[in-house]
């Protein structure tokens, strides 16, 4: 088995040679992630989501694929991760995810649930483009064109005492 690959069996008895498929996996997720610092370089992070995720089911069957029709359940995952600060623009990560699709009844095959795990090797780079940015300037309604503050302005005068 290889990444995406999926293992199941259809209620038809199968023949040698015949192939189950699964293709155009796809999610949507809402995601927590957080990030713990346990020393100025080091920390650890943790994440959780839900949402809903779904496939298509197929079989090769004397050369023609059949496919089910597209199906979609809850789907959830969660992960977590080593951080170290190499510089304050570069972090590496090691992290971990495991995902989850609920079980999904197709015509055809066994109720079937899909999951998938990875361990990551990650060099975060922060802001690598900032020098490409555009100069600066005024905006036609007065205010600046960056997160920089806007120059100081005098302060209005007291009118005389009479």
């Amino acid at each position: 088995m290889g990444r995406s690959t999926y293992d199941a069996e259809f209620l038809a008895t199968p023949t040698s040679g015949d192939t189950t498929i699964l293709t155009n996996n796809w999610s949507v997720m809402e995601n927590v992630w957080r990030d713990f610092m346990l020393t100025e370089r080091f920390g650890v992070y943790g994440a959780g989501g839900i949402g809903a995720g779904g496939y298509i089911l197929g079989e090769q069957f004397q050369g023609e694929t059949l496919y089910a029709e597209p199906s979609a359940s809850f789907a959830w995952q969660f992960g977590g991760g080593l951080l170290w600060e190499i510089s304050s623009r570069l972090t590496f990560d090691v992290g971990y995810r495991y995902f989850h699709i609920d079980t999904i009844q197709q015509a055809g095959a066994e109720p079937n649930q899909f999951s998938a795990s990875e361990l990551m090797f990650t060099l975060r780079l922060y802001e690598p483009f900032r020098n490409w940015r555009l100069p600066r300037s005024p905006t036609p309604l007065g205010g600046w064109a960056s997160a920089r503050p806007p120059p100081a302005r005098p302060a209005p005068q007291a009118p005389p005492n009479p």
